[in-house]
């Protein structure tokens, strides 16, 4: 019941981190709600499991192994989404690592990969989906994980609390930017989780 009131079967998303871990079961459980899927995933046996398991459903699914580190390989990743899938509703950024240690003794290349990895990446994802949700004219949704670390100070976690809680500023002034065309941007900040595969 709760599945039919949702009115997500027929939907497309993307997920970004969707082949492993957590990502895969938010991967399957979208999947078993009627939705199609374009998942990138830097870890490819994993990637190719979630995609046989969402297959098996009855479900579409692009899977494409992209490390989201890289610019031009979530580029391809989106050129890929916007040729393949004719329609985009819902995002999900699952994407992101976490590194302990004391931002005294970190290096400046270390943070730039923390940020990319933990609030870069989905700037870049954004700027791209927007305008795929904006053209099927119905809306949508971007959902991004952030950590409880974005709303409580813990020593060794400096870098990736700051990213995490840019994700929660930006995606609050873009819903106010993108709420005329129904997009709405929400964030799920869960405490220490075990990510498993199975």
């Amino acid at each position: 019941m709760l599945d039919e009131r949702a009115g997500l079967a027929g939907k497309t998303a993307v997920i970004l981190g969707g082949g492993d871990g957590i990502g895969r079961h938010v991967s399957l459980a979208l999947a078993e709600a009627g939705i199609d899927l374009a998942i990138c995933d830097n870890a490819a046996a994993a990637l190719a499991e979630t995609e046989q398991q969402v297959k098996a459903m009855g479900r579409k699914v692009l899977a494409i192994e992209a490390d989201i580190l890289d610019e031009a390989a979530q580029e391809r990743f989106y050129d890929a989404v916007a040729a393949q899938c004719d329609r985009l509703d819902i995002v999900v950024h699952m994407a992101g690592a976490v590194r302990r240690g004391f931002f005294a003794d970190s290096d400046k290349e270390t943070n730039a990969r923390d940020i990319r990895y933990n609030f870069g990446y989905i700037l870049d994802s954004v700027r791209r989906a927007v305008p795929l949700i904006r053209k099927g004219g119905r809306g949508g949704s971007i959902i991004s994980f952030t950590t409880i670390e974005a709303h409580r100070g813990a020593a060794g976690f400096a870098v990736y609390a700051g990213a995490k809680a840019a994700i929660t500023n930006f995606s609050k002034a873009a819903a106010v930017e993108f709420g005329p065309d129904r997009i709405r941007l929400n964030t799920v900040a869960p405490d220490t989780t075990p990510s498993i595969t199975s």
